[in-house]
């Protein structure tokens, strides 16, 4: 490698404090767009007939567009003639991923990276009062995009102006640099140190106060600056910032007559051997990867979301977000910063140096190459750690994600330490691997094993796994069939949690993902084309929850309770307040009581409910108004007590006229598929036996669901031996392809129908599901359901609520992913298959049917150790009443699910009772 030099802290000059907003121009909004570049200087216009949307990516908005070649954005602005003898500056949050910038066809500056900002200097090049004219030159392709893999990752290319564009006017006398840390001595919270690290354009008088949450101001006293210092203030007791009490203080700095601002909060950020402490107390990272996405506008544009964003992660316990793969908005983290969400910045490396072959090994490049990627990784790296060191909310610096590690990132490291000693930094390893230890102070691990956990406890430092739990994704023929197996993913979640927790050095980690990353490109017909990774995200791209947000919620929910009988074991998980803070209420039935609860973080409480009540279910009800923390849990009888079995009734004759078999209101019929359940009301329901099944696969990032296979049964062929009846039932016996043995039809004295079954496998099975399946007609669309149990306290639109009815086509449009903001909930998504509700597994049911609009319809009738399922085709409804339904074949959870392997010989049998009639 050719000898580097070490690179300067870049410098972004803070605004002065502008009420009126005279001293600074937005310049988003439309900007002239050419393809190829006619003008390699910029001397002429560009035409105005093509334009983008500032912030924008050049193919979201369906420009004609080739990657590999340059293309211009242009537009004009008028500069103020207040901002005469003002030092003026342009800043681009983010131009992906390399541009040079002209100002009237003259040369002012060039960046490359495609996820920092930049700040150029015009002061020379505009006049105040008069018109200017800027251009971008920008390439899609670059170093910066061949070390961040973006436009591999997002399945299109990200060229663009992707952030906010500002002019602004600075006085003559002004700050350039204006940053701040708060410094505590190990182990006291008592005094901080405040330091200042500021630059001025000329020597002068620096006027420093401080303002506290509650709105006092502390002079801290005047110091004379001669160009940069460092100012340290003690600060007696500071209010301190953390997640559970965003306390934002305001440093307010007066100078040359303009008075600037930072909001900033006191708190102490260490390792402390195998533990990360915040304030002192170690905590746990309750985290999700966030990538900077939006269906229709990909990856620019979404600062709008910030608030939105942060606001639903952290209503559902997450106290920390990784910025997956690249650093985020400035928006993000300011919202962070009120929120008091943790953040883990990751400069913006992903799969390089040979890392999944997606780019030359380090080994491979030449001198030349390898100095120009040493030097862009680190100055890119410092772009990242001057933006954002400031902010209390960013706690930990992340190198680079899932990358080999080489020479520049051990520079860049090292660089990263010298600009900010005040934060760990952390190097995600796709596996954990020793190189980089000694370089960054969190070992870093993705995707452990069920139980593989354990094993890292011999790691020195902390260890987070800053992707764990990825949410079903890959295996997309399954979850197209049935979008219920994500009901099983808190189950998975939960238990990896648990293990993360009991690892002595264990400091949480980051599910995969947050939001789901998928992108609606424009096409010339007007249609858009689907691409991206899929639907990883417990939030969809629209933000709207799915099944395991609120899974998610309860597993990373502050206060886990657990019960033996009437004693309750309430869990302390929160980072910072005391149980004595939460309000605490139960009731069952017509008894109500108060609970007083004390209890530090990591520490247990008891509740002592009455004797009467250890075998009834009853609800708990927690508040901590100061938190917005709001949580009311049901807790089901407790276990052994249970309701009496219910006899089940007789079982009526068998009344046989030759080929016409009947019982009660139900006749029997052979057809060329199988038996043919003629209904009371007359309805002709084919009835076979179901074996679906699992169907492993890595796909999900290729095609969009709607273009995506159902998994149907496997139980075709059907071949009739014989039917023979006794006094009470009607045996078909007969073999499909993969399976030999017999239906038993029969009716209880109520008419319900009760079918059993018996088979042998013929050969080796992977099932998915197993029951039985009958076609149903088109009409009845409308699944109702009714789970076994007390009722649950899900929300109403989550597949597994208590009870509920879904419709088939329900609300939304008939695509599985709708092309436009939608009104509706998630739930009501629809495919050709039926909307996401209607074809969702519902598990453990006490009964459940579809019905048509006369209400009229058929209702499996259980205990809750039977399913159902539903999905609607071209020729009417198929309803699977099911015995046993797994959990998916998702590559990530394969050692968390429990997957069924049937050898040929194995025998399956069940029963299935099924109801006629209303809903009732």
């Amino acid at each position: 490698m050719q000898q580097t030099k070490e690179l300067a802290l870049p410098i972004y000059a803070p605004l002065p404090l502008d009420p009126t907003g005279s001293m600074s121009l937005d310049l988003c909004g439309a900007w002239n767009y050419l393809q190829p570049i006619a003008d390699p200087f910029a001397r002429q216009p560009l035409p105005s007939d093509v334009t983008l949307q500032v912030p924008g990516e050049v193919i979201m908005q369906g420009l004609p567009f080739d990657p590999a070649a340059a293309f211009a954005l242009e537009r004009t602005f008028a500069v103020p003639a207040a901002w005469a003898g003002r030092v003026v500056r342009l800043r681009f949050e983010a131009v992906y991923s390399q541009c040079t910038v002209w100002i009237d066809g003259r040369p002012a500056g060039h960046h490359l990276g495609g996820f920092t900002p930049f700040d150029l200097d015009l002061t020379d090049q505009v006049k105040a009062g008069e018109q200017a004219r800027v251009t971008l030159h920008i390439t899609n392709n670059s170093i910066a995009d061949t070390l961040a893999q973006q436009t591999n990752y997002a399945f299109h290319p990200l060229a663009g102006i992707s952030r906010k564009v500002t002019l602004f006017a600075l006085p003559s006398d002004h700050f350039e640099v204006f940053d701040v840390a708060t410094i505590f001595a190990a182990g006291d919270l008592s005094r901080a140190t405040l330091q200042l690290d500021l630059q001025v354009s000329r020597p002068g008088p620096v006027d420093v106060e401080l303002v506290t949450p509650a709105g006092d101001v502390r002079p801290l006293g005047t110091r004379h600056i001669d160009g940069t210092a460092r100012l340290a203030f003690a600060v007696e007791a500071p209010e301190l910032w953390h997640t559970e009490h965003p306390a934002l203080h305001t440093v307010r700095l007066s100078y040359a007559g303009s008075t600037y601002s930072r909001r900033i909060g006191f708190r102490d950020v260490r390792v402390d051997g195998g533990k990360i402490l915040l304030n002192g107390r170690s905590i746990y990272l309750r985290g999700v990867c966030h990538h900077e996405t939006h269906p229709l506008t990909g990856r620019a544009d979404t600062a709008r979301w910030a608030q939105t964003d942060v606001s639903l992660f952290r209503a559902a316990n997450v106290n920390f977000i990784r910025t997956s793969h690249y650093p985020p908005t400035k928006e993000l983290v300011e919202a962070c910063d009120e929120a008091g969400m943790l953040l883990e910045v990751e400069a913006p490396f992903c799969w390089s140096f040979g890392r999944f072959e997606k780019m030359s090994t380090w080994e491979e490049l030449s001198a030349a190459e390898q100095a120009a990627a040493s030097d862009y990784v680190s100055a890119v790296s410092l772009e990242m750690v001057s933006y954002y060191r400031s902010n209390p909310s960013v706690i930990i610096w992340s190198v680079a994600n899932e990358s080999n590690w080489a020479p520049p990132f051990e520079r860049s490291a090292a660089a990263i330490l010298r600009a900010d000693p005040t934060r760990p930094t952390t190097f995600n390893w796709d596996k954990l691997g020793p190189e980089c230890t000694g370089h960054v102070d969190i070992a870093n691990h993705h995707y452990p094993e069920a139980g593989e956990t354990a094993r890292f406890a011999v790691e020195p430092r902390p260890v987070m796994f800053d992707e764990f739990a990825h949410l079903y994704c890959y295996n997309s023929r399954e979850m197209v069939t049935d979008p219920g197996l994500r009901q099983h993913w808190g189950k998975f979640l939960g238990q990896q949690w648990d293990e993360i927790r009991a690892l002595p050095n264990g400091i949480g980690g980051s599910i995969w993902a947050a939001i789901d990353d998928h992108f609606y490109i424009p096409q010339r017909d007007g249609s858009r084309k689907w691409v991206g990774y899929g639907e990883w995200g417990p939030l969809d791209g629209w933000r709207r929850p799915k099944p395991e947000y609120e899974q998610m919620k309860r597993v990373y929910d502050p206060i886990q309770v657990h019960r033996d009988g009437a004693l309750i074991t309430v869990e302390n998980r929160f980072d910072f307040t005391d149980l004595s803070a939460v309000d605490c209420t139960w009731q069952a039935g017509e008894q109500a009581g108060r609970a007083t609860l004390s209890a530090l973080p990591g520490q247990v409480a008891t509740i002592q409910l009455p004797a009467g009540l250890a075998d009834r279910s009853f609800e708990l009800h927690f508040r901590v108004p100061s938190l917005g923390y709001d949580r009311r849990i049901s807790l089901a009888a407790a276990a052994g007590a249970t309701a009496p079995v219910a006899s089940r009734p007789a079982l009526q004759p068998v009344r046989r006229n030759g080929e016409d078999m009947r019982i009660g209101s139900w006749q029997f019929l052979g057809g060329d598929n199988g038996p043919v359940v003629v209904t009371p009301g007359g309805e002709r329901l084919p009835l076979a036996l179901a074996i679906v099944p699992s169907f492993p696969s890595w796909d999900a990032n290729k095609r969009p669901p709607g273009k995506v296979m159902p998994l149907e049964n496997l139980m075709t062929g059907w071949q009739l031996a014989d039917i023979h009846s006794s006094a009470d039932s009607v045996n078909f016996v007969g073999s499909y392809g993969a399976a030999k043995g017999k239906l038993s039809l029969s009716v209880d004295e109520d008419d319900g129908l009760v079918v059993g079954y018996e088979f042998e496998a013929l050969e080796p099975l992977a099932p998915l599901q197993i029951g039985l399946a009958l076609d149903l007609p088109p009409s009845w669309d409308n699944l109702r359901w009714q789970l076994a149990g007390p009722a649950n306290d899900l929300p109403d639109d989550h597949l597994s609520r208590s009870r509920g009815e879904a419709r088939a086509r329900a609300l939304g449009p008939d695509e599985q992913m709708p092309a436009a903001a939608p009104s509706w909930p998630w739930k009501d998504d629809v495919s050709n298959l039926g909307s996401n509700d209607f074809r969702a597994t519902k598990l453990g049911i006490e009964r459940a049917g579809l019905f048509a609009q006369t209400d009229i319809g058929l209702c499996v009738q259980s205990d809750g150790t039977q399913h159902v399922r539903a999905q609607a085709g071209p020729d009417g409804m198929r309803f699977y009443a099911l015995d046993w339904t797994g959990e998916g074949s998702e590559r990530f959870l394969a050692t968390f699910a429990q997957p069924l392997n049937l050898e040929t010989g194995h025998v399956l049998s069940g029963e299935v009772r099924f109801a006629y009639g209303p809903w009732g």
